[in-house]
């Protein structure tokens, strides 16, 4: 079930990590953006600012859309 849905062009940032995930008992986050997948730095990265209580997902648009039906 989605708890909360936000749209935020800075994709993963302090505020969602040490606010939003602990107050809101975040279980998982989707990333969605369009080149995610061609770009391995940027997916390094942000697996490594995750929090560690969440899972990760990055998805190209269509992929999101795919998961989320």
């Amino acid at each position: 079930m989605i708890g909360l849905l936000r749209v935020d062009h800075r994709l993963l940032h302090g505020a969602i990590i040490f606010n939003w995930v602990p107050a809101l008992h975040i279980e998982a986050i989707l990333l969605v953006g369009r080149q995610l997948d061609r770009d391995p730095v940027r997916r390094a990265a942000l697996r490594l600012n995750k929090p560690p209580s969440c899972e990760l997902w990055m998805a190209e648009p269509k992929q999101a859309v795919a998961q989320l039906e």
